[in-house]
């Protein structure tokens, strides 16, 4: 029997630009190096709040999460390249961060970051990502 895992997945809007992060090494439907936004999978025992913040930490070091907002969207990933025998749900939070001034210090999971009007956030996402930016543009 196939197992899922769920991600939780954070979009950071702060003075009207979304934080996008680039992936490194990593492909995704053919496109070498993605760009998504910060989070990952849930372990055993943690609430979504509690991961989504130690994942914020792994990959943002300094950055500290404020509040984890509304669920913006949530879909099954189709392919989950890294476990062929797993699933993947990724669930698409807008958080609240503390705010960030100068720049962002990432993990070895990512090699660069920008911030991007949420209109642009969209076409630079990868396919599931864009619809929780989606999401976020029709709420504001």
């Amino acid at each position: 029997m196939k197992q899922f895992h769920i991600g939780v997945k954070g979009v950071i809007v702060q003075d009207g630009y979304v934080l996008v992060l680039r992936k490194a090494n990593k492909t995704y439907e053919g496109l070498k190096r993605y760009w998504e936004f910060p989070g990952g999978r849930i372990e055993e025992g943690e609430t979504f709040e509690a991961a989504f913040q130690r994942e914020l930490s792994e990959e943002l070091p300094g950055v500290r999460l404020k509040s984890l907002g509304k669920l913006l969207h949530a879909e099954p990933v189709p392919k989950y390249e890294d476990y062929p025998d797993f699933g993947l749900i990724l669930m698409f939070f807008q958080v609240e961060v503390e705010p960030i001034v100068g720049s962002v210090d990432l993990s070895d999971e990512h090699d660069a970051y920008d911030w991007v009007k949420p209109k642009d956030a969209v076409k630079l996402v990868s396919g599931h990502h864009q619809k929780a930016v989606a999401e976020l543009l029709a709420r504001t």
